[in-house]
């Protein structure tokens, strides 16, 4: 995550304090759990399917909003599930 954060956006999360976990507009308790899994995980529109691939794999030199916010929300769910939260 790390890497990604670093080579594609040249954003070093080692020196930067950020709170991903702010990022949570998707996440319970913001939502019900039906809505987060809705969001993270459903084929073909869930982050879980997209998100990672689209970043990997861009079909141009731009980065769209929607992958850089995703991808907040996605490190936010990340360390939730770490921390056994979800």
């Amino acid at each position: 995550m790390k890497k990604l954060w670093k080579e594609l956006f040249d954003v070093d999360i080692d020196t930067l304090d950020i709170d991903f976990l702010q990022f949570n507009m998707h996440l319970p308790p913001n939502v019900t759990y039906e809505e987060y899994q809705d969001y993270f995980m459903d084929v073909p529109e869930g982050i879980d399917e997209w998100i990672l691939c689209g970043i990997n794999h861009p079909n141009s030199d731009i980065v769209t909003h929607d992958e850089v916010s995703a991808l907040m929300e996605f490190t936010a769910e990340v360390l939730l599930r770490r921390n056994d939260e979800l």
